[in-house]
């Protein structure tokens, strides 16, 4: 969702049920929540945004 520090305007998920992607447009105040989220949890390359319980 995000390359570069700066979060993408689109983006896509693949559900378990249906194994094709879906993908979804990401609107600016959106994007400042995940990006305030991504600093928060000091989140890298290759981690998950929101980790499974």
């Amino acid at each position: 969702m995000a390359r570069g520090g700066e979060v993408l305007t689109r983006a896509s998920v693949i559900p378990q049920k249906t194994r094709e992607p879906v993908r979804f447009e990401l609107t600016e105040p959106t994007r400042v929540a995940v990006a305030a989220w991504i600093a928060k949890a000091g989140l890298t390359s290759g981690r998950y945004l929101f980790p499974s319980r």
